[in-house]
This record gives structure tokens, C-alpha cells and sequence, in this order.
């Protein structure tokens, strides 16, 4: 939803600073390179705290980034496209902590719910859900 949200007005915005089409480009991949770099970070976090409270935590993390990629003149951000970025990389840790933990609580909701079932059978029919999504 956020990337979506992005694509429209994103390459204008890097434009207007007088960037490239390439770094234009390059800029819509680093939230999810920093989605990959994060998630092992993310799993480890999922340990600690409870997986619905990292995706509340990783929505206002998104948040927060969406309102620096703007920037929020509310806030009285300069419009700067070091300030861009940073939302940017921000975005990307939270898009982390909303999906990642989405996945192994689905499971474990329906292993709860159907325990008659071949847990292989399970977890590819939740994977397909999951994808499909």
C-alpha cells in the first residue's frame, strides 16, 4: 500500500531536486532493500514482543516515514531530499515489521483451529493464501 501510494508522486518529487531517471528508479527499491537487509532483525524482534504488537509498532514506523518522504509541512520539515531518503529507508523497516510477522501468526492461528490437519497441508495452503494476498 505505502510503495503504491508512492509510485505517482514519488519520481516527481526526486525529479524537481534534479535527479536522474536512475536515481529516481534506485530510490523505489530502497525500501525493500532495506525490507531485506531488516528482516532477520524483524524475526528476532518478533521473539521479544508480540507479533500483533510489532505490526502496530510497524504502522506507525511507516508512518512516520510517510510523513518525512513529503515532506510534512505540518511539522515544518524542510523539503530536502536527505530528508526524502530517510523516510524512504524508514518506510522500508516498517513495511518489515507489518508484513513479517503476518505470516507465522497465520499459521499458528490455524494450526489452533485445525489440529486435525497435516501441518505441511496447512502451511501450503496458508503460503498460497498469504501470496495470493
Amino acid at each position: 500500500m505505502t510503495v503504491t501510494f508512492l509510485q505517482p508522486t514519488l519520481a516527481i518529487h526526486l525529479t524537481s531536486f534534479g535527479y536522474h531517471e536512475l536515481f529516481v528508479g534506485l530510490s523505489f527499491a530502497l525500501p525493500t532493500i532495506i525490507y531485506t537487509i531488516t528482516c532477520s532483525f524483524i524475526y528476532k524482534l518478533t521473539k521479544i514482543y508480540k507479533k500483533s504488537g510489532v505490526v502496530f509498532m510497524g504502522y506507525g514506523v511507516t508512518s512516520i516515514g510517510m510523513l518525512l518522504i513529503g515532506p510534512s509541512q505540518m511539522l515544518g520539515l524542510i523539503d530536502s531530499e536527505k530528508i526524502t531518503m530517510a523516510g524512504l529507508f524508514i518506510m522500508g523497516f516498517g513495511a518489515a515489521m507489518i508484513i513479517i510477522p503476518v505470516m507465522p501468526d497465520m499459521i499458528e492461528v490455524a494450526e489452533e483451529k485445525y489440529p486435525h490437519m497435516e501441518k505441511e497441508v496447512l502451511q501450503n495452503k496458508i503460503s498460497g493464501l498469504f501470496i495470493s494476498s
